[in-house]
């Protein structure tokens, strides 16, 4: 989970936009990481901020192929994806307001 984290910082901080730097930079192959990004967009991860505070287990979730909840078996991507605004929105709304103060509006 620590490529999919890197791949996402140097992504959204860092502005590299190819994915062949970005495999290169992490030590992971081009294929893994244009996966990483296609499935975050489809997430609706727009900035690093939204994933920064998820544990290793939460973005194992988010990324598995498999997505797995103990006790209850396997979640669809919907729920994933539920579960993952969930955590963005309400952070999203947050970023807005600090943004709107600091601008003035």
């Amino acid at each position: 989970m620590k490529q999919i984290r890197e791949t996402l910082r140097l992504r959204f901080e860092q502005g590299v936009t190819s994915s062949r730097s970005i495999a290169k930079a992490i030590g992971a192959g081009k294929s893994a990481v244009s996966n990483y990004l296609r499935e975050a967009s489809r997430l609706g991860v727009t900035s690093f901020a939204q994933v920064a505070s998820l544990s290793e287990a939460e973005l194992a979730q988010l990324f598995s192929p498999t997505k797995i909840d103990r006790g209850k078996g396997l979640i669809s991507t919907e729920e994933s994806i539920r579960r993952l605004r969930a955590v963005i929105l309400p952070m999203a709304s947050k970023t807005e307001c600090f943004e709107n103060r600091v601008r003035g509006r």
